[in-house]
């Protein structure tokens, strides 16, 4: 079988076109915008280009408008080892910094109200598939003693820490009445390719029949009317 120049750069321009056809940056599916190709291609880029002046140089009036830069030119100002440009890039950086939160660092502490979680994001020790460690939920009382631990340490912002579980969450609403509770329709009779979300929307739909369940009024609410059903 002969193939001849042409031929072969057809094949690699299909090739390439199943690479990229899955790479979405907008998409919300992980495997879509973490794509293994782009990020190679990426480093690539990035090292190949590192010497680059007047292409840095550009990025770096580009970064000034405050618009935002791609991955491949932000990858590319960080592989950049020019003294000169670094001192710049620092120099804008600091500007930009400055601009958005003035010259202050904020510090925020973690407050962990429970590791329960339906998810399996395997960088994370709270992923549902993580047997090892103990499971602990924070009761409205040790909440409470918690904040005002972390108040009384000079703390005025709290970055509240939890794993996503639906169903839990939904029970400690359940033991602390009164609330008014509203959830969205997550299904629409669509069913979702990814387990993941399949299991999602189970666990929030359990959530939402335990608090109709417990409710003294459910109502359903369609185009703004609301239909009571409880």
């Amino acid at each position: 079988m002969i193939i001849d120049n042409f031929q072969i750069f057809i094949l690699y321009f299909n090739y390439q076109l199943s690479i990229y056809e899955v790479y979405n940056i907008k998409s919300r599916q992980a495997e879509e915008f973490i794509n293994h190709h782009e990020i190679l291609d990426t480093l690539e880029y990035a090292q190949a280009n590192r010497n680059n002046r007047p292409l840095i140089e550009s990025l770096i009036d580009k970064a000034a408008l405050c618009q935002g830069l791609s991955h491949r030119e932000a990858a590319l100002l960080l592989e950049c080892d020019e003294p000169e440009l670094v001192q710049r890039i620092y120099h804008l950086a600091r500007e930009i910094k400055r601009k958005f939160y003035g010259n202050r660092i904020v510090m925020f502490a973690p407050l962990y109200l429970s590791n329960y979680c339906v998810n399996g994001c395997v960088y994370c020790p709270y992923h549902a598939k993580n047997r090892t460690i103990p499971r602990k939920k924070l009761s409205q009382e040790e909440i409470r003693r918690e904040v005002i631990a972390l108040q009384d340490m000079g703390h005025k912002r709290l970055a509240l820490e939890a794993g996503e579980d639906p169903e839990a969450f939904t029970r400690q609403i359940l033991v602390n009445p009164p609330a008014v509770i509203t959830l969205d329709e997550v299904g629409c009779g669509i069913v979702p390719m990814e387990k993941s979300e399949r299991d999602y929307r189970e666990a929030v739909g359990h959530a939402g029949q335990m608090l109709a369940a417990a409710a003294a009024e459910v109502y359903r609410v369609q185009c703004g009317i609301a239909a009571r059903i409880k």
